[in-house]
C-alpha cells in the first residue's frame, strides 16, 4: 500500500516541466525544472537520512526523465531534499561542508548528499542545480570563535545553490 501511495504521489503531484523542442538550436540548451511534494515517512519523521533518501529518489527519477527528453540541465527546488526546518538544530542535521574547490565529488567514497548529486549529474550527463545547507566553522571564515559575531555553536549555516558539472 505504501508503494502504491508513493507511486501515486509521484505521478500525480510531481510537476515536471521540460521545454518542448526536438533539438535545442545552436548555442542554446534544454532545461528541466522540478517541483515536487516532499516525501516523508511519518513513522520515521525524525530520521534525517530517511527523509533525504526518499526525496533523492524523486530527484533520480526526474533526472532520468529529463535526460530521456533531452535536457542539458535540471534545476531542483529550494529545500527539495529536506522537509520543513523549524530550528537551527534541525537545519544542522541536514547541513554539510560544501567544498569551495572545483573537484569531482563523485570519485570520493562517500554517501554524502553533495557526492550523490555530483554522481547524479555525471550519470545522466547533465548539469544539476540543487539547494543544500552549507556548514562553515567560524575559524574557516576567519572569525574568532570567541567573537560576538560567532554563533554559540561556533558555526554558520548557509542556504546554498550548488551547480554540478555533467562531467
Amino acid at each position: 500500500m505504501i508503494h502504491f501511495v508513493r507511486c501515486w504521489l509521484l505521478l500525480s503531484l510531481v510537476t515536471f516541466i521540460v521545454i518542448e523542442t526536438k533539438k535545442a538550436p545552436e548555442g542554446c540548451f534544454r532545461a528541466a525544472v522540478l517541483d515536487h511534494v516532499h516525501q516523508t515517512d511519518v513513522r520515521q519523521f525524525s530520521n534525517t537520512a530517511k527523509i533525504i533518501d526518499l526525496n533523492f529518489k524523486v530527484y533520480e527519477d526526474a533526472a532520468a526523465l529529463a535526460k530521456k527528453q533531452g535536457a542539458d540541465i535540471i534545476v531542483f527546488p529550494e529545500n527539495g531534499l529536506i522537509y520543513s526546518i523549524l530550528s537551527r538544530e534541525k537545519a544542522d542535521e541536514f547541513a554539510s561542508d560544501i567544498p569551495d574547490t572545483e573537484m569531482n565529488a563523485c570519485t570520493l567514497d562517500s554517501k554524502a548528499v553533495y557526492n550523490r548529486l555530483s554522481c547524479l549529474a555525471q550519470k545522466h550527463e547533465m548539469f544539476v542545480v540543487a539547494d543544500l545547507i552549507d556548514r562553515k566553522s567560524c575559524d574557516e571564515l576567519g572569525i574568532s570563535s570567541t567573537s560576538d559575531s560567532c554563533p554559540a555553536d561556533k558555526r554558520f549555516l548557509f542556504n546554498t545553490a550548488v551547480l554540478f558539472d555533467r562531467q
